[in-house]
């Protein structure tokens, strides 16, 4: 169709643009024109549109789940994985693995939300100072630490003072810790069902806690 029939469409819905010819879809400023309408209208461009830096640096502006759409190539890019992290953390879902374990990149998703870490290298979720940044805002960031930090007392303790539910992601011989599982159910007594069936079965502890 023509570029002027379809822009017009495009403007009334973003997704008309599926109907639009192969020519068309290689066209990143008529793909943009869509995607202001409706930014999901991406998933139809040519691989050449997705795989244009140009392109995809002001797509990103319009939606950071532009990045699900980008070409290996540029998941890889640095500069575009950080301009849609920092927009949203699950961004990073889309990112090239040797980005995941940037901790400079990281870190700065992890200071706008702590579930950056989810997506962040094994190396990193293993990383204090990133762990107990993530902590402080959520204790529920245990989650993401390595098992080595899921495993250490004064981490778990510090998790479980944020968010008693945080004890569901200590390691076992912690969920089996009668200071740490009493810190957790003074947070939030709804905790104890975390604790280990030894704790949960000892009748003394669990009255004495509650």
């Amino acid at each position: 169709a023509d570029r002027g029939v379809v822009l017009e469409a495009v403007h009334q819905n973003g997704m008309a643009l599926r109907y639009a010819s192969e020519e068309l879809l290689c066209d990143g400023d008529l793909v943009l024109e869509a995607m202001e309408q409706n930014w999901r209208a991406v998933e139809f461009a040519k691989d050449s549109v997705h795989g244009d830096k140009r392109f995809m640096t002001r797509a990103l502006k319009i939606h950071w789940r532009a990045l699900h759409y980008a070409s290996e190539e540029l998941t890889a890019d640095r500069g575009l994985v950080r301009t849609a992290a920092l927009q949203n953390w699950a961004a990073l879902a889309h990112a090239a693995e040797y980005l995941k374990a940037d901790r400079e990149l990281i870190t700065e998703a992890v200071k706008r939300s702590w579930q950056a870490l989810l997506y962040a290298s094994e190396g990193l979720r293993g990383d204090l100072e990133l762990v107990r940044m993530a902590l402080a805002q959520s204790g529920l960031a245990l989650q993401c630490a390595s098992d080595a930090l899921r495993g250490d007392r004064e981490v778990v303790l510090e998790a479980v003072r944020q968010n008693g539910l945080a004890l569901e992601f200590a390691s076992e011989e912690l969920r089996a810790d009668p200071e740490v599982v009493r810190t957790a159910i003074l947070q939030d007594r709804i905790a104890l069902k975390y604790a280990s069936e030894a704790l949960r079965a000892d009748r003394a502890f669990v009255l004495e806690a509650a």
